[in-house]
């Protein structure tokens, strides 16, 4: 398997990075 692209990966990865970060994000509020 070559190595994924940068740009790829983080789009392809947006979403999930976005949602871990709103739950970390809240449990560090709480």
């Amino acid at each position: 398997m070559s190595k994924p692209d940068p740009a790829r990966y983080r789009t392809t990865n947006w979403k999930s990075y976005n949602e871990a970060l709103k739950r970390r994000g809240s449990l560090l509020i709480r």
